[in-house]
């Protein structure tokens, strides 16, 4: 459980308000299952700006989630990789490991 500043930098990082300037995208995020705690307030999905050209494993990074926990990757419901460079507009979704029976 993040302690309380960690929180605040968290939603910081997750609105794009920390870093150095330069140009911005804004992009939409959902987050499923157990990544959900990763999302501001616990809700998703949700818009965030980002520097323009961000990799999808630098966008993860910003949320808090930790590499390993994401193991299903969409940009605008397709698979991606990590290194994935998103655009303008893009609709990223990640999952956590699922078992099914």
């Amino acid at each position: 459980m993040p302690r309380a500043g960690g929180i605040l930098e968290a939603f910081k990082r997750a609105e794009g308000l920390t870093g150095k300037g330069g140009a911005r995208m804004r992009v939409r995020v959902n987050l499923y299952a157990g990544l959900r705690k990763f999302a501001p307030e616990g809700k998703a999905p949700f818009e965030m700006d980002v520097p323009d050209g961000i990799r999808l494993a630098d966008l993860i990074s910003r949320l808090g989630i930790p590499a390993e926990k994401p193991k299903i990757l969409l940009v605008n419901g397709r698979h991606a990789d990590s290194g994935q460079v998103l655009a303008e507009g893009d609709e990223v979704a990640l999952f956590p490991p699922v078992a099914g029976g």
